[in-house]
C-alpha cells in the first residue's frame, strides 16, 4: 500500500523548499502538497490499520 504514495514523495522531497519568487512557474509545490493531502485522507486509515496489526505480530 505504501508503493502508492512513493511517486508523490519523491516530488515532495525534490522540493527546495525555496520562496515561491524563487520557483520556476510551472513548479508543482502546490499540486504535490495538495497530492500529499488528499493520498493522506485515503490511505491514512487502512495505513493505521496496518500499522496496528504488525504490533500483533510475533517474531
Amino acid at each position: 500500500m505504501w508503493e502508492a504514495m512513493i511517486p508523490v514523495s519523491a516530488t515532495a522531497i525534490e522540493d527546495p523548499v525555496l520562496p515561491d519568487e524563487l520557483l520556476p512557474a510551472d513548479w508543482p509545490r502546490s499540486e504535490v502538497r495538495a497530492a500529499i493531502g488528499a493520498a493522506g485522507m485515503i490511505l491514512g486509515p487502512a495505513v493505521l490499520e496496518y500499522i496496528g496489526q504488525l504490533g500483533h505480530l510475533t517474531p
